[in-house]
């Protein structure tokens, strides 16, 4: 196993001396003195482009206002992260030169991620944003020209009696949305989103997906809408109550919005269950509900990238691919993100900008999954870490077909974090 050394490595840490930061520390191991007590006051003096680490713990809410930042959970985390934010995550007012990414981190409560006004690119990685029950719709994302959401889990609260969800509501929906999009553009890799469960009989449950005057690709994920409230027997306090319907998977709802799908599960919610006569179960609601716009529904394959985030000095950087066996994978690097640019004849959009260096990590296997571990050495004197992007090319050398996988932010950090 060859390490990951200056061969490759030092070639793009040199296109990044210019860009790269120090990392900011929020929170503490072992009870230490932390550096910031919350995301929001490292943002304050962060620079422009920087790194802030966050220590697995609660926090209040931050907003990012107008500035280029990688937020990431602590190494030690698991899959969606241990830093947890009770009040919402905002990133608003980017410039078309900026980007964010937040990766492995939780939010909780009402709209626990709000995009909007954004000319940059924002990406969400590993993330777990859920509203709680009673607190109404899950994240919403608006006016931004780009925001790619991968392997990250979104859901709707149950059904509250307060949902401000104007300007994007189903006239027979108050459990709340999974996810909105409202004039965005919007890609959805690899995740699941759901809609609120009903609690009341007259009430469905809501949308795993909203969408607005905007454009979403969702490709290998799954948008589930929420269950019906639970039919109840009759007792001696009581008639029986019929179930509620469940919520609809995806609501096209106005400004001829555009849904675009590949390989990815539409599931209508269940209606409410085991109701007894005279009473009946609810209706299960549907796949697309397309009150405005078109929506189409393709079959894929699908063509995937995950590579764990961050990554220290010493340890393994774990690579793994999907596709088509026999496609040969180019891996892109680059120091810079752009929102998302689409290309003739290729399904996923293109996320690099800048310079671009590559890697040819061979060909896919007869099993259509390939995973590569790469030992990554030191990042070199005055590094304490970086981001770069990387996004693949799967190339089909017998039908001259080429096509793009998903992007991920890859962060490296020195040794002694």
């Amino acid at each position: 196993m060859k390490a990951l050394i200056p061969s490759f490595l030092a070639c793009v840490f040199l296109s990044l001396t210019s860009q790269a930061q120090g990392v900011l520390v929020v929170g503490s191991e072992a009870g230490g003195t932390p550096e910031f007590v919350d995301v929001q006051a490292a943002l304050e003096v962060a620079p422009e482009g920087a790194i802030i680490l966050v220590r697995n713990g609660q926090y209040p809410g931050f907003v990012v206002d107008g500035q280029s930042v990688v937020i990431t959970n602590d190494l030690q985390a698991d899959l969606f992260g241990t830093a947890e934010f009770d009040s919402p995550i905002v990133v608003r007012n980017l410039a078309a030169s900026q980007s964010v990414t937040l990766n492995g981190l939780s939010g909780l409560g009402s709209e626990p991620l709000v995009c909007e006004d954004n000319s940059g690119a924002i990406f969400l990685q590993s993330c777990f944003l859920v509203a709680s029950t009673g607190q109404g719709n899950g994240p919403v994302i608006r006016d931004s020209d780009s925001v790619t959401i991968m392997q990250s889990t979104i859901r709707g609260g149950n059904e509250s009696t307060i949902l401000p969800c104007f300007p994007l509501c189903d006239p027979v929906s108050s459990s709340g949305f999974g996810l909105r999009a409202v004039r965005s553009n919007v890609q959805i890799y690899s995740s699941t989103l759901r809609g609120g469960n009903s609690v009341s009989a007259q009430i469905a449950g809501g949308p795993g997906l909203g969408v607005m005057d905007s454009e979403v690709l969702a490709s290998g994920s799954t948008i589930s809408g929420g269950f019906g409230y639970q039919a109840v027997p009759s007792s001696p306090f009581g008639a029986c109550q019929s179930g509620g319907p469940g919520g609809n998977a995806v609501l096209l709802i106005s400004g001829n919005p555009v849904l675009r799908t590949y390989d990815s599960d539409l599931n209508p919610g269940l209606g409410g269950q085991l109701a007894e006569a005279p009473c009946v179960n609810g209706p299960d609601g549907i796949a697309l509900d397309i009150v405005d716009g078109s929506a189409s529904v393709n079959a894929g394959p699908v063509r995937s990238f995950f590579a764990q985030s961050p990554v220290q000095e010493g340890e393994v950087l774990h690579e793994s691919y999907s596709g088509e066996p026999g496609n040969l994978i180019l891996l892109l690097f680059s120091a810079t993100s752009i929102p998302a640019v689409g290309l003739d004849g290729i399904e996923l959009p293109l996320h690099l900008g800048g310079n671009l260096f590559v890697q040819n990590r061979g060909f896919i296997p007869a099993s259509g999954l390939k995973t590569k571990d790469l030992p990554i050495s030191d990042l070199g004197a005055g590094l304490d870490g970086f981001s770069i992007y990387a996004q693949p090319v799967f190339l089909d050398l017998i039908n001259q077909t080429t096509d793009l996988a998903p992007m991920r932010s890859l962060l490296f950090l020195d040794g002694s974090y």
